[in-house]
């Protein structure tokens, strides 16, 4: 099953692919908790709390120089360190959405070791896990363009990528979940669906992005202080043809259906989120 045309070459799926994968845009040092490394931080981050007369030490956070190189370690356990550390960067102004919600912090193994709040993973560089899935419905007609991909229309309010087109559906695995439990509740939040809709499942392995944050997303990080590094799970299934999605949390502003042919256009056109493009190219 392609929802790509077959002809789109190899270097037209690299240009997307990098839009996706690109380095930070200026230095920045690892974020440690032992021998852990959780993240990345621009040092002009923690030196604007030590300006405004936060003492570094005082939220658990220390400079380190070794014969590795520069890194920040955190002094005491990971989860209140990151919680005092998240509260002293909001209070400086510096968080610009705060979710409260907590996502996992793993170490090499993937073993959760901690706890942090949403909307500063990506100031620190922190991994987060996410999950999509795309969705097709089978036409009547013969050849590649009976397959049709369902999008969906980001709301104009979405603090990352507003108004971009997107998936079926995405969303990112929350403390105590997994991709298994993740996608079933934001398949019906976003699109009002169950698993019981979908039918030719298939899980098309996991894929890593990262970009700087505020590269054409309108998240207004014009100094490259975030950085976003997302492992992705990527599904693929079937929707019953007269199966029609329906937001349901008012993140969505609608759906579509697209051939093959216009689904490259738009990516191609940088309509997608570099998240989405990467995950269609995935399974397409």
């Amino acid at each position: 099953m392609n929802i790509l045309p077959p002809e789109t070459h190899g270097a037209w799926r690299q240009a997307v692919w990098n839009l996706a994968n690109q380095p930070p845009t200026q230095p920045r040092l690892p974020l440690c908790a032992g021998k852990n490394t959780l993240g990345s931080v621009v040092p002009a981050l923690l030196e604007r709390l030590a300006t405004r007369g936060v003492p570094l030490h005082s939220l658990g956070l220390q400079h380190q120089r070794s014969t590795q190189g520069e890194s920040w370690q955190l002094l005491g356990p990971v989860t209140p360190t990151l919680a005092q550390l998240a509260l002293a960067l909001q209070a400086a102004g510096l968080v610009r959405h705060w979710h409260g919600e907590a996502l996992a912090v793993q170490d090499a193994a993937g073993v959760c070791i901690g706890a942090v709040e949403r909307g500063i993973a990506r100031l620190l560089g922190m991994p987060t896990q996410g999950v999509h899935l795309v969705g097709v419905v089978l036409g009547d007609t013969e050849g590649p363009s009976r397959v049709n991909t369902w999008v969906q229309h980001r709301s104009a309010r979405k603090a990352e990528f507003p108004s971009r087109w997107d998936t079926l559906m995405g969303g990112t695995v929350a403390l105590g979940e997994t991709p298994e439990t993740t996608w079933p509740r934001e398949l019906w939040e976003e699109a009002g669906l169950h698993p019981s809709d979908l039918h030719a499942l298939q899980h098309h392995g996991r894929i890593r992005v990262a970009h700087p944050v505020g590269h054409g997303n309108d998240d207004g990080d014009s100094e490259g202080l975030s950085y976003s590094v997302e492992h992705l799970d990527c599904y693929l299934a079937q929707l019953a043809p007269g199966t029609t999605p329906h937001n349901q949390d008012g993140e969505v502003q609608c759906f579509e259906r697209l051939p093959p042919p216009a689904l490259a256009e738009r990516m191609a056109s940088g309509g997608f989120t570099p998240e989405a493009s990467c995950v269609l190219l995935r399974v397409g």
